[in-house]
């Protein structure tokens, strides 16, 4: 009986060393992928499906790589994400606080760790975005503190929340009343004028709430207030010239 106990521990060990190298050589498809995956944590191939990245337009392969050697590592680093997530999405992050100190310190991460047992001064998109594992890829609410409230206290992130929101309702203002005086002063103005007008307010907009989330002076300020301040102007000027 001893010798059979024995026998079989040989075949369990050695089909163990197989398999941990099969895992790491081979080159995976999505399906397998999913395959294996779904045994293992249903959550990760569930909430991939029903969020953002779900239609299949981006597979695991994509953020991951093909191989296990270095999956993990390769889509926890910021250029997993960047090298689709440009333009201001990418440089709004960038611009603020943490992306100033990600830049600088992230190629001495080991990022083959759990982010959330790493030792890093600084949240990368992954670590927000992809928060215990969630694959939704959903916009994180600003100041969660289930995500924020790990580095921060719970009073800043409050100060944080407020001086947000009060930030977006002029921003939200400053649309209102560019809306307001393209339809009731700028009936003279051409439509294709109109609507050039309009998409540049909606993109300054756009980019106060980016310098809000990723908490981003630049696009608060420089790209955000500013930039509407300056849409507005050109709106008032367009419509006197017109009339």
């Amino acid at each position: 009986m001893r010798y059979l106990w024995f026998a079989l521990w040989m075949v369990w060990t050695s089909t163990q060393a197989v398999s941990e190298e099969f895992l790491l050589d081979k080159v995976y498809g999505e399906q397998e992928c999913v395959e294996c995956h779904h045994k293992v944590s249903a959550k990760i191939v569930n909430t991939h499906r029903q969020g953002r990245h779900g239609s299949g337009s981006v597979g695991c392969s994509d953020c991951h790589g093909s191989s296990h050697s270095d999956s993990l590592a390769r889509s926890r680093a910021n250029q997993s994400c960047t090298q689709c997530h440009t333009g201001v999405e990418q440089r709004s992050y960038e611009t603020s606080k943490h992306g100033v100190i990600l830049t600088l310190e992230e190629s001495s991460w080991d990022l083959t760790k759990p982010l959330a047992t790493v030792s890093v001064r600084t949240p990368g998109c992954a670590y927000c975005h992809l928060s215990d594992g969630d694959h939704a890829m959903e916009p994180k609410a600003d100041g969660d503190p289930k995500i924020c409230g790990k580095c921060h206290s719970t009073r800043y992130l409050k100060t944080l929340a407020s001086s947000g929101e009060a930030m977006e309702e002029v921003g939200e203002m400053k649309v209102l009343e560019a809306k307001w005086l393209l339809k009731w002063k700028g009936g003279d103005l051409p439509q294709q004028e109109q609507k050039e007008l309009l998409d540049s307010v909606k993109r300054h907009r756009h980019n106060l709430r980016l310098g809000v989330v990723h908490h981003s002076p630049d696009f608060q300020w420089w790209h955000g207030q500013p930039a509407l301040d300056g849409d507005f102007i050109r709106i008032r000027s367009k419509i006197l010239e017109y009339r």
